[in-house]
C-alpha cells in the first residue's frame, strides 16, 4: 500500500508518460513552497485538455469518480485508507498560464509556484467566504517567505480579478512589505 507521498510520485510519472500538463495544488503544493500543513487528499490542476487521459489513469489506479463537471472531478480510492484525488481543470487563460509557470520539484513532480497557489487561494476564498481565514494564512505565509523572488505585480493582478486588492494591502502591510 502507498503512502500519500509514494501515491503522489507514482501519479506523478504516469501523467509525465501520457503527456499530461498538471500541477500540484493545495497542501501538497504549499510543502514544496516550504510550508507543511495537514492534508489528507490530492489536489491538482490539470489541463482541461487533458481530461480524457487523466480519466483513464484514475481509472487505470482503481479510483472512482465521484463527480465530475466542467470546472472539477473529484475521484476516491476503493480502498478509502489513502484520500481522494480532486482536479481543477485549467480552461481559462490564467489557470492555463498558471500551468505554464510551475515548478518541477527535485523529486520529479510538478507543482505551482507560489504566485498561482496565492492566485486559486483568492478564487477560493472569493468562492467560500468561509476558507478566507485557513486559505489567508497560507497567503501569508507565502508572502512572508518568497516575496522577494515573486512577480508581485501578478499577484496583485489575481487579487484585483476578485475585487480584494484591499485584502492584499492588508496582507502586505502585516508581512512587513506594504
Amino acid at each position: 500500500m502507498l503512502d500519500l507521498s509514494g501515491l503522489i510520485r507514482v501519479l506523478s510519472e504516469k501523467m509525465s508518460q501520457a503527456g499530461v500538463r498538471y500541477a500540484l495544488i493545495g497542501g501538497f503544493a504549499l510543502h514544496a513552497a516550504g510550508y507543511t500543513r495537514a492534508t489528507g487528499d490530492i489536489d491538482m490542476l490539470v489541463n482541461f485538455a487533458d481530461s480524457e487521459k487523466v480519466k483513464g489513469i484514475l481509472c487505470s489506479m482503481g479510483y472512482k469518480i465521484l463527480h465530475e463537471d466542467e470546472n472539477v472531478l473529484n475521484s476516491v480510492a476503493p480502498w478509502q485508507l489513502i484520500g481522494g484525488i480532486d482536479i481543477i481543470w485549467a480552461r481559462r487563460q490564467y489557470s492555463l498560464d498558471m500551468l505554464e509557470r510551475r515548478v518541477l520539484t527535485s523529486e520529479g513532480v510538478f507543482v505551482l509556484g507560489p504566485e498561482g497557489i496565492i492566485g486559486l487561494k483568492v478564487q477560493a476564498i472569493a468562492n467560500d467566504p468561509g476558507r478566507r481565514l485557513g486559505d489567508s494564512a497560507d497567503i501569508e505565509w507565502l508572502l512572508r517567505a518568497h516575496f522577494t523572488v515573486m512577480d508581485m505585480a501578478l499577484v496583485r493582478e489575481y487579487f484585483a480579478l476578485f475585487s480584494m486588492e484591499s485584502e492584499l494591502d492588508d496582507l502586505l502591510k502585516r508581512v512587513g512589505h506594504a
